[in-house]
């Protein structure tokens, strides 16, 4: 099974972006979830201001927030990555289309049939 987010996308923008309880958010994400844990999780990292400036509609709510609490999401993710290395995957959404991709397909290889 595939997933767009996890409970740690809870973590990193409710947590990290708006500065709730991240242990409590664990604790309810976990409970929730029976505690169950990807194989794999990817996250495609990008600097907030280049991240804002790809957008070429008006603004969601989060886009609206600003690349302040961007930046706050943006190192909860990678504080998360560095905390399960071993499930984690970073890739660098400033290359190119078909890099990323190429690289996200590599970080599944071990995990995708």
């Amino acid at each position: 099974m595939v997933c767009e987010r996890y409970y740690y996308s809870t973590l990193a923008y409710q947590g990290f972006g708006l500065a709730e309880d991240v242990q409590a958010l664990r604790a309810l994400s976990t409970w929730a979830t029976a505690d169950l844990q990807p194989d794999r999780v990817v996250v495609l990292d990008l600097d907030p201001a280049a991240g804002l400036a790809r957008v070429h509609r008006s603004r969601d709510r989060i886009e609206a927030r600003g690349a302040d609490y961007l930046g706050r999401v943006r190192a909860g993710f990678l504080g998360l990555a560095r905390e399960d290395a071993a499930r984690f995957r970073v890739v660098d959404a400033s290359l190119s289309a078909p890099e990323v991709f190429r690289r996200i397909l590599e970080a599944l290889a071990d995990v995708l049939p």
